[in-house]
Order: structure tokens, then C-alpha cells, then sequence
């Protein structure tokens, strides 16, 4: 759109930098943006000196450019841009090799110098290479949020008397190792002390020694979220260190999780006012949790304690919990005692060991199952340990026992039946649905279902098709994933057509992904064509089975692929409801 004999104005051309920086961010695809420069010659490498950059390559396909493309286009439009400061510079390489040690150090150093918002850098996965490449953090840098994730990688760390970030307050940083100190051992990751204005701190540091200040050295007045993953905790600690740090130093700290510690990390005490959600997972050394956080919303214990020891004790004053997560197995036990249980809306990943419609007792998931009345979705694993047939039965109870309080409001509830024996899906599902009269919406995902015995208490005993019992007035949604046609859970398809009245929708579908409505890759699941017997009417026979259900001609089958659907009719005119 040049001048023209009329006297037309190039008014594209004359647009300020800014606008046109605009303009281009919001295009986001490469492509897009590169076709501008038919508008105009000025914007064929304005984007260069836009405030932010982001590189990525995840729509390229393999093969279609070489290895290092990404990687040498990163180098040009930085030489490009030169010495101008930037808001923000994220490179994400997800599939292309050949980077460079040399370039990722360069990189590094250009956005510590540049940057003053925030620096992502993301390599991908690869096999290791002993001994791992290493890059270096230089001593300062003027960013407020840097995040290194350099899989395979080592990290040479500046000292910290020498470091100087002033403007740093979120750093994430997952590497391979961190340097080596002069003796050729694996350096200590030292969180300073003094105060300190970070706001969010993530460290995962691939078994490596984190050394934390004294309480009374250290404070982050600012600090309101602190992820350590794969941290070595010092032995003679024994965990204090942690706790004392956020208990007096974290007056704000909103959110602490901790993952796959090493060490001595026996004892994890917290006393922190702002606390909303704590998640601590395969802390497998932990012997005592002990929490006082009044704010506390959402807490998640996923398979922690040590499964040798008897005095296991998870402590939590927390009045205005709502989320539990609580994973456990065989061998982490662990003596609950959690006040403010009455106010829980959510439970997650429940562990119940059954025996058709019996339970162990001492399962901790069963115990707050039933000691949190208010809790409206819950989500439960039933497995199966085997007892020998001489044990005590003693400690199993009838979850669907005469006088057992239900659970009044439990509107969602989702159960992962794995390794159940022949025979026990019906009565273990059963022994939950009879409790939850209110339910409104079930999903099911099977696995592992074909062990016919297994030489344990419960063999030839414990079914159930008392299904008078149970009146689900309310279900209107069920899921089944994993279902193959099997006689069982043709039964369990059955129990919920006799039992409920108001269902709307079923699907029955053989993919393993939990999502409703997704696109999931079927490329591994198999026909039920597949499943049957020689006969080749078993296709058949099953959509005969599910068709002659009673209670399902109030609403229509489709029979897919992969997928069986039905459909409620809607009231008025007979119509499938939408």
C-alpha cells in the first residue's frame, strides 16, 4: 500500500512500534505473523523487537526440518534484536535435538541480562549422557520469574555470597544434577537466609542435599508458594529444619508440596496460619504429620509414611478442610486424627481393601469415608488383598450392615474396581451405592477383573443381588469404562436400571481414559466382536442382553464401535433427550 498517483497514504507503514507489536502478539502462530510482511516491509521483522518472545516447535512434525531448526532460528532473532530490554522471552523445544550446551549458556545469559519479567526454558527428555552436559546460572540477573527445566542436564549454581537477583521472586528449576563441587561430589543446594522478597519457589533437585537456613536467620515475608521435589533432607535433621522455616519464617505461604523426599524426613511440623493446601506425596519416611493451619482448604497425602513402623499418625487441626486426598496401600498405614472433618466437600483416591461387600475396618480410607457426613464427591479404589481362608473375620465390617449411616449427601462418586475376584464387583459396588441414596452421578472404570480365585477368606462367599435394598431416586448419569460384556457387569448394568428410575444417560465404553466426551486414542481398545466366543453372533447377543434390561424402553441404545450409549426419552413427545 504504497503512495499511489491519487495520493494514498501508506498508513500501515506509519503505524507506532507499539501497536504493531500488539497486532503481531495476537496472531500467536509463526506462520501468521510472517505473512504480515505483505503489508507492509517495516513488519517483516518487527516482531523481533516485540516486548515478549515465545518459541516453541510443538506443531512441527518430525522430519519435516533439521534437528537444530528451532534452535538456530532461537540464535538469529536474538542476535537480531541485540542489547533492548524485554517483558518476557519463553523457549519451549519439545521434540527437535541438537542444542547445544554452548547455546543454552548463551541463551541463559542474554535473558539474564534482557529480561526483566519472566525466562522459560524447556528442553525435552532424551536419553542420558554420563557424564551430563553442564550450563551455568550467571551470578546476577535482573528477571522477576526464571524457570529452568533441563532434563539431562547439569546446573552450575553461582555462590551464594555472590549472587545477586534483586528482582527474582518465582524460580523453578528441574535438572539432571547440580555441578560438582572441587572434590567431584554433588554440591549442596543452599536456600539463603536474610529476608528474601520471592514470592514462589520450586525446586526439584534429582537427590541432591538441600541445606535450609535457621529459622532465626531467614525470613520470606512474600513467599506464598514452595514445591521441593526429589530433595536429599540432611540426616541429622530430621525434618525440624522444614517446619521450623515455614512455621516462622512463611507468614504468607499459601501452598506447600512436597514430593519424593530423601533422608531423614521422620517429622513434618507445621503451624502456619495462611496455609490453603498442603500435598506431600510418596514421603515414604514419614512417620509424623502434624498440622495446624486454620485456612486449610485442600490436603493430600499420597502414599507417605513408613510402612515398618506401628505409630504412623497423620495430625490435622484444619476447620475449614474441604478436600481430602488420601492414597495409600498395604504398606503405608497410618493413625488419622483430623479435626475438622465435618466441613469436607471432597475426598479423592480412597484405598478400600474388599471382600465383596465387606471391608477391612482399619482401611483409613473407610474411616473417613464415614467421618465425613458432608462430603458430596467422592472418589474410592477397590482392590482385593488376599487372607488366608483360616484368618480372622473379625476385622471386616458389612459396609451395607443394618443401621449403617448412609452417605446422605454424596452426589458424585467415581470407583477404580481393580483386581476384584469373580463375583465381586457386583457386591463391593452395591455395598456403596446402598449408602448413597442421593447420588446423581457414577463412574465406574474396571481392571484387572479376571481372577477367578485366589485361595482367599472371602472364596464362594460374599455376593450380593439384594438389590431391593438400594433406591438411587436420583442417578441421572453413568460411566462404565472397561467393559467388555462379561456376565457381571451385565449384572451391575442391570442393578442400576432396576434401582434407578431416573437415569438419563449410560455409556458403556471400552477405552482406559477416564475423561467424559473425549477424544482419547482408540488406536489399543478392542471390539467387542473381539471379546466374545467363536460364535459370531456374540456381537449381537450382548446388544440383545442390554436391549431386554427392563427399564431401558424408556429410553434408546446406539451401539458403536467402541462405545455403547443410551438415552432417555424426554417426557413429552418421546423424543431421545439431549
Amino acid at each position: 500500500m504504497g503512495d499511489s498517483a491519487g495520493g494514498d497514504v501508506d498508513r500501515i507503514s506509519a503505524l507506532p512500534d507499539d501497536m504493531v507489536h500488539v497486532i503481531l502478539a495476537s496472531l500467536r502462530k509463526a506462520e501468521d505473523v510472517t505473512r504480515t510482511a505483505v503489508l507492509s516491509r517495516r513488519w517483516r521483522r518487527a516482531w523481533i523487537h516485540s516486548r515478549g518472545l515465545s518459541f516453541d516447535d510443538k506443531h512441527v512434525e518430525q522430519g519435516t526440518v533439521p534437528p537444530d531448526h528451532l534452535a538456530r532460528f532461537v540464535d538469529w532473532a536474538l542476535a537480531q534484536r541485540g542489547v533492548a530490554d524485554m517483558e518476557s522471552l519463553r523457549i519451549d523445544i519439545f521434540r527437535q535435538r541438537g542444542v547445544s550446551p554452548e547455546q543454552i549458556n548463551a541463551w541463559i545469559r542474554y535473558a539474564t541480562r534482557r529480561v526483566v519479567g519472566s525466562f522459560y526454558l524447556h528442553l525435552p527428555y532424551g536419553p542420558p549422557k554420563p557424564p551430563p552436559p553442564v550450563v551455568e546460572l550467571p551470578v546476577e540477573g535482573r528477571a522477576a520469574s526464571i524457570a529452568l527445566r533441563l532434563p539431562g542436564h547439569a546446573l552450575h549454581l553461582p555462590a551464594a555470597g555472590d549472587a545477586r537477583y534483586e528482582s527474582l521472586t518465582e524460580l523453578t528449576l528441574s535438572v539432571a544434577r547440580f555441578g560438582e563441587d572441587d572434590d567431584g561430589k554433588p554440591p549442596a543446594v543452599e536456600l539463603p537466609g536474610g529476608e528474601a522478597r520471592t514470592t514462589s519457589i520450586s525446586l526439584y533437585l534429582s537427590r541432591r542435599r538441600l541445606l535450609l537456613p535457621a529459622a532465626a536467620s531467614a525470613s520470606y515475608p512474600a513467599l506464598t508458594e514452595l514445591t521441593l521435589g526429589t530433595v536429599l533432607f540432611d540426616e541429622d535433621d530430621d525434618g525440624r529444619a522444614l517446619g521450623d522455616l515455614v512455621s516462622s519464617c512463611c507468614p504468607r505461604l499459601r501452598r506447600l508440596h512436597i514430593e519424593l523426599p530423601f533422608g531423614q524426613l521422620h517429622q513434618l511440623v507445621l503451624r502456619v496460619e495462611a496455609l490453603q493446601e498442603l500435598r506431600v506425596r510418596m514421603a515414604r519416611e514419614l512417620r509424623t504429620l502434624d498440622v495446624t493451619a486454620p485456612n486449610l482448604r485442600v490436603l493430600k497425602l499420597e502414599f507417605c509414611f513408613n510402612g515398618d513402623a506401628i505409630d504412623n499418625v497423620a495430625r490435622v487441626a484444619a476447620p475449614g478442610l474441604q478436600e481430602i486426598v488420601l492414597s495409600t496401600n498395604s504398606h503405608n498405614r497410618v493413625g488419622l486424627d483430623i479435626r475438622g472433618l465435618s466441613s469436607v466437600r471432597r475426598l479423592g483416591d480412597l484405598r478400600l481393601s474388599m471382600h465383596g461387600r465387606y471391608c477391612r475396618a482399619t482401611d483409613p480410607g473407610l474411616r473417613l469415608l464415614e467421618g465425613c457426613p458432608r462430603a458430596e464427591s467422592v472418589s474410592v479404589w477397590l482392590g482385593h488383598r488376599r487372607v488366608d481362608p483360616d484368618g480372622n473375620l473379625d476385622e471386616f465390617v458389612d459396609l451395607a450392615r443394618e443401621g449403617a449411616a448412609p452417605f446422605a449427601r454424596v452426589r458424585s462418586l467415581y470407583v477404580y474396581a481393580s483386581g476384584l475376584p469373580d463375583r465381586h464387583i457386583v457386591a463391593s459396588i452395591s455395598s456403596l451405592l446402598v449408602r448413597c441414596p442421593r447420588l446423581r452421578s457414577l463412574r465406574v472404570k474396571i481392571v484387572d477383573t479376571d481372577i477367578r480365585s485366589c485361595d482367599c477368606i472371602c472364596d464362594g462367599q460374599y455376593t450380593w443381588k439384594d438389590y431391593g435394598k438400594i433406591k438411587l431416586r436420583s442417578l441421572e448419569e453413568v460411566e462404565i469404562r472397561g467393559f467388555t460384556g462379561a456376565d457381571e457387569e451385565m449384572d451391575l448394568v442391570t442393578l442400576l436400571f432396576e434401582t434407578s428410575n431416573s437415569i438419563k444417560s449410560m455409556a458403556l465404553n471400552f477405552s482406559s481414559s477416564l475423561a467424559l466426551n473425549d477424544d482419547a486414542d482408540m488406536s489399543d481398545v478392542v471390539s467387542l466382536e473381539e471379546t466374545g466366543e467363536e460364535d459370531e453372533d456374540s456381537f449381537l447377543t450382548i446388544d440383545q442382553e442390554l436391549e431386554n434390561i427392563p427399564c431401558t424402553d424408556r429410553g434408546h441404545w446406539h451401539f458403536g464401535e467402541n462405545i455403547y450409549t443410551w438415552k432417555c426419552y424426554t417426557a413429552k413427545n418421546g423424543q431421545l433427550a439431549l
